[in-house]
């Protein structure tokens, strides 16, 4: 998978591209004090199956009860223990502070490193497959995966395919850049489809 990025980050660096190396210190630590999903995901998703007068279950704790969710789904089981809203719970501002001061620190890593975007793999490892997900060997929260970086630091992200493994399976890369620079994400995105000719219609359509 690692090979799948460095060669595409050969490819961008033949066609003028310039990189530069660089980490983000205690990445680990930043991303567990942002993590603000359990503590929305329950009032976010209620809000929208309430205004949906249609359906027939109308919160998640409904749902729960009535057993409507795959038993696969531990993401789910924990989304339902969450705070009816997300004040309700007592590290919820320590978190929304802690995500402004991850956003800034990215952002001036970047900007130090005269860099105009930073990518590396979507995730760490392939995706399972699903006998091992059933078997429950990787819990959706303890998936390592990259993007949780650009999602808590507020960030604009795009991923853009590296091609695939010996097996089939596709490989990411995640294109992050600037608060506010969706046009810069844009242009990077295309100038990397046109050099790398990697994206592939799936089998399954004629797209």
């Amino acid at each position: 998978m690692n090979a799948l990025v460095r060669a595409a980050i050969k490819r961008m660096e033949e066609s003028g591209a310039e990189f530069a190396e660089i980490a983000i210190p205690n990445l680990t630590e930043r991303i567990l004090e942002t993590s603000l999903y359990l503590l929305h995901s329950r009032h976010d998703i209620d809000q929208f199956l309430e205004a949906r007068p249609g359906l027939r279950y109308r919160t998640v704790g409904s749902i729960h009860a009535a057993k409507k969710y795959h038993p696969v789904l531990d993401l789910f089981e924990m989304i339902v223990q969450g705070p009816a809203h997300p004040a309700d719970d007592p590290t919820y501002f320590r978190k929304l502070a802690a995500r402004e001061d991850f956003q800034r620190d990215v952002v001036n890593l970047l900007a130090q490193s005269g860099l105009t975007a930073m990518c590396f793999p979507c995730v760490q490892v392939l995706p399972p497959t699903k006998s091992a997900i059933k078997l429950g060997k990787w819990p959706t929260m303890a998936f390592p995966t990259n993007t949780f970086i650009a999602s808590q630091a507020w960030m604009p992200s795009m991923c853009v395919p590296v091609g695939f493994t010996s097996a089939g399976i596709p490989v990411g890369m995640e294109l992050v850049t600037y608060p506010y620079h969706e046009p810069d994400l844009f242009r990077l995105a295309f100038a990397f489809e046109q050099i790398t000719h990697h994206r592939k219609a799936a089998e399954s359509t004629t797209a």
